[in-house]
C-alpha cells in the first residue's frame, strides 16, 4: 500500500481541499423554526355605546365577555365588537363583523401555535353600576377649574339629573359635592368643576365616586395640592425687626404675614412656620455681589429667627443689598416645589461690619 509523505504535494493538496469544504459548510445558513406563541386571549372587547356614541367595554371573566346595558335602553339585535387578541393570534367571527347581540355568539381565538380558546357573549341588561377608570393624578385649587373623569356607564341612570360627584377627604373624612358639566357629560367621561373656595376646602388626598340613582361607583383616589400664590391674591409682607449695621453672631429676626383675597383660606397654608431657604446678597463699592445661604433658622407663624454666621465677617464694609426668603410649595403627593411665596428685602440701608 503507498503511503503518503505528509510534506508531499498530494498531502497539501487534500488539506486544502478539505479545509475549504469545511469551511463553506461551517457558512451555510442554519434555519431554525420560530418559536410560536401559544398566547390566544381576548384582550379587549368593545361595543357601540347608546345612540352609537362612546363604545361600551366588556368585562371578560375567563371565557365569558360580559356587555352590561341599561335595561331602560332600547338594546341593538346585531353589534359589530372592536376586539383586540394576543399578539399573533387570530379570531373568528373577526373584529368589526356583525354578530347577534345574545348569548348564542361565541367567539373562537387561535395562537401562533393553533391551540385555541372559546368565549361566550353574554349581555346582561339591568342599569350598571358606575365604573371610574381613571382621573388625574393631581388637582390644584383654584389653578384649574375643571376635572375630567373617565370611565363607564355614567348615563347609565338615564341621564344626568340622577348623577351626583362627591370627594372625601381621607385625613378626617370630610365630604364635598362636586359640580357636575351635565352639558359636558357622556357615557363614558364626566366633566367635574370645583366648589367655591373656602374654608373648608384644604389639600391632601381626597377619594372621588360617582353615585347614580341608588348605585354608587367604587372610588378612585385623587391628591389636591395647594393654590399657587398667583391664583390667590397672595400678598406676603415682612421686614428686619433691627435696623442699622450687623455682625458675624448677630440674631436677626424677620417679622412677616400673609393675606390674601380669600379671607385668609389660602395664606392659611403658609403661616405654619415652614420655609425652604433664606439667602442673604451683599455687595461692595464695584458691584460685586456674594452670596450667603443661612441654613440655620427657627420659625413660627409670623417671625423667623436666625444667627449672621462667622464667615460674613470677611465681608466686613458689604453692603446687605437684598434678602431673600422663600416658602415651599406642595405639589403634589411626594414632591415639594420651589414656586411658593417669597419675602424679597431689597437695598437694606445696612453693611457688614467687624
Amino acid at each position: 500500500m503507498r503511503s503518503i509523505v505528509i510534506n508531499s504535494p498530494l498531502f497539501i493538496f487534500l488539506y486544502f481541499i478539505t479545509a475549504i469544504l469545511f469551511i463553506f459548510s461551517s457558512c451555510k445558513k442554519t434555519k431554525y423554526e420560530q418559536l410560536k406563541r401559544p398566547y390566544n386571549d381576548i384582550e379587549s372587547f368593545s361595543v357601540a355605546g347608546y345612540g352609537g356614541l362612546d363604545p361600551i367595554y366588556g368585562v371578560i371573566l375567563r371565557d365569558t365577555i360580559f356587555i352590561y346595558w341599561d335595561i331602560t335602553v332600547e338594546h341593538p339585535a346585531k353589534v359589530k365588537p372592536g376586539i383586540v387578541v394576543s399578539e399573533g393570534a387570530s379570531i373568528t367571527p373577526a373584529s368589526g363583523e356583525e354578530v347577534n347581540f345574545s348569548d348564542t355568539t361565541t367567539y373562537r381565538v387561535t395562537a401562533e401555535d393553533g391551540s385555541t380558546r372559546q368565549y361566550v357573549l353574554k349581555p346582561v341588561l339591568r342599569q350598571p353600576i358606575p365604573i371610574i377608570t381613571s382621573l388625574p393624578a393631581t388637582h390644584e385649587w383654584l389653578s384649574t377649574p375643571t376635572f375630567n373623569l373617565t370611565g363607564q356607564y355614567f348615563l347609565s341612570g338615564g341621564d344626568t339629573s340622577v348623577m351626583w360627584a362627591y370627594a372625601q377627604r381621607l385625613s378626617d373624612g370630610f365630604e364635598i359635592e362636586l359640580p357636575i358639566v351635565h352639558s359636558k357629560t357622556t357615557s363614558t367621561n364626566i366633566t367635574l368643576g370645583r366648589p367655591e373656595y373656602n374654608a373648608d376646602l384644604d389639600t391632601g388626598w381626597h377619594r372621588i365616586w360617582l353615585k347614580v340613582g341608588d348605585d354608587v361607583s367604587e372610588s378612585k383616589d385623587l391628591f389636591v395640592s395647594q393654590p399657587r400664590a398667583n391664583n390667590a391674591g397672595l400678598i406676603v409682607q415682612g421686614g428686619l425687626a433691627e435696623g442699622g449695621n450687623y455682625k458675624a453672631g448677630q440674631e436677626l429676626t424677620v417679622n412677616y404675614s400673609f393675606t390674601d383675597i380669600y379671607d385668609g383660606h389660602y395664606a392659611r397654608f403658609y403661616n405654619k412656620g415652614n420655609v425652604d431657604n433664606i439667602l442673604l446678597y451683599l455687595v461692595n463699592d464695584r458691584g460685586n455681589t456674594q452670596t450667603i445661604a443661612i441654613t440655620e433658622f427657627t420659625v413660627t407663624s409670623t417671625q423667623i429667627k436666625f444667627k449672621l454666621p462667622e464667615s460674613v465677617s470677611q465681608y466686613a464694609g458689604l453692603q446687605l443689598m437684598q434678602m431673600t426668603v422663600r416658602f415651599p410649595f406642595r405639589y403634589n403627593a411626594t414632591t415639594w416645589s420651589t414656586d411658593g411665596p417669597t419675602i424679597n428685602l431689597r437695598n437694606v440701608e445696612a453693611y457688614i461690619i467687624e
